[in-house]
């Protein structure tokens, strides 16, 4: 009977080890993008959220961990890759790995919608400036535009290539995307994108912002910075190639500095991520001068700043940090569900901050898309609390040469 276990876990194994995802499927129509949708699942261990806390704090023992005031993992099947609070202040919006969208009240998170929009990953998520209106956009290609309250779905766009960012432009009707080495602009309405600017680039953008007077910000994954107007044409354009020392995370002979992500701040200046540190863009200032480099040595992929500017949250792989960036020290870490903190985002108010996480990598690196967890921490709790006697140093040590 032994035997007959032993051969029966064996084969289960193997089925398990053997589950690939199948191919996307594309949906076309508008009647199409608002089916329900989900992938075919795939086993996956769920490793506690405890388990990576109690790691964590055996390191830094005099860290404080945040505890969150609200959490769940109900909606999304795989992990949460974005979060972002409505620019009033009354909602939370989220988007999975799996294409679907979620918007949540504050403070409780409760579910006020659900739509199974895209097939895929969901890369994309914008509110528009007067929160009435959601835009998503991910691997299948598609931009949608969603009303926020009854979540009808208002029109969609049809991108070459997968949607790597989208954002509203400030007068709610106006769209802009990435596609490869191209930003796209679009009218909500309109059948066909109203034009497109191609700055001269080596590598697709992947990551986007737009600031409140309208320059569109976006990056690339070799070091490029380009500043846009509402036009498409090219205003400002920043770059860096880095030599890494011995011992760094990338290879000593690899010269480029990877862009992780771009955020535009209520006061204009754009929180730009790299692989390098945190990193502050004032446009208004030129050359080297325009970069103020904020926390170093962290190779973070995604950050917020609250609007008074005085508290950093940045991903730390398990966790969010939170520091005070008048000390310029850590305060308290968030530690989240999965293996890796996927987006962060600050409540406009600066009352909370909330975390999308989930996923890990198995024993033969391939990625498990599961737990997934949205997570919402009380910030004035945190930016009460002294920094931290237990300070963590820097991954490595980096040629940190300007901007240019």
């Amino acid at each position: 009977m032994k035997m007959v276990h032993i051969l029966l876990g064996g084969v289960l194994l193997a089925a398990i080890g053997g589950a690939v995802w199948t191919t996307l499927p594309q949906r076309d129509t508008l009647s199409d993008a608002s089916q329900p949708y989900r992938p075919q699942s795939r086993p996956h261990v769920v490793s506690p959220t405890d388990q990576a806390r109690a790691q964590f704090h055996a390191l830094h023992p005099q860290i404080p961990p945040l505890k969150n005031l609200a959490s769940t993992d109900q909606a999304h099947q795989h992990y949460v890759n974005r979060v972002a609070f409505s620019p009033d202040g009354s909602r939370l919006a989220s988007a999975g790995a799996e294409g679907d969208l979620c918007t949540w009240s504050l403070p409780d998170l409760q579910p006020l919608l659900h739509i199974h929009t895209h097939a895929g990953v969901i890369h994309g998520l914008a509110w528009s400036p007067d929160s009435r209106r959601l835009v998503s956009g991910g691997d299948d290609t598609w931009i949608n535009v969603w009303d926020s309250t009854t979540g009808q779905l208002l029109d969609r766009h049809k991108q070459p290539c997968p949607v790597a960012a989208v954002c509203f432009i400030a007068d709610n009707d106006h769209l802009v995307s990435t596609c490869g080495q191209a930003v796209r602009f679009w009218q909500v309405g309109a059948e066909d994108q109203l034009f497109a600017g191609e700055p001269d680039t080596e590598s697709d953008f992947q990551y986007l912002a737009v600031t409140p007077d309208n320059q569109i910000a976006v990056a690339n994954a070799t070091g490029g910075l380009f500043l846009l107007d509402a036009q498409g044409s090219t205003l400002d354009h920043l770059e860096r190639h880095t030599r890494h020392v011995a011992g760094s995370a990338r290879s000593a002979d690899d010269e480029r500095n990877t862009v992780t992500g771009i955020r535009a701040l209520a006061d204009g200046r754009l929180l730009v991520c790299d692989c390098s540190g945190v990193w502050l863009w004032d446009r208004h200032k030129d050359g080297p001068a325009a970069m103020e480099l904020v926390v170093p040595g962290e190779q973070a992929w995604h950050a917020a700043l609250t609007g008074d500017g005085r508290t950093l949250l940045v991903e730390v792989p398990t966790r969010c940090r939170v520091i005070d960036l008048q000390s310029r020290k850590t305060i308290a870490d968030a530690v989240v569900s999965g293996e890796t903190l996927r987006s962060v985002d600050v409540d406009p108010r600066g009352r909370w901050f909330a975390t999308g996480s989930g996923g890990f990598n198995t024993a033969t690196g391939i990625e498990d898309r599961g737990p997934a967890s949205l997570q919402l921490f009380d910030l004035k709790a945190a930016q009460a609390l002294p920094p931290s006697r237990d300070q963590p140093k820097p991954v490595d040590t980096r040629d940190l040469q300007p901007w240019r």
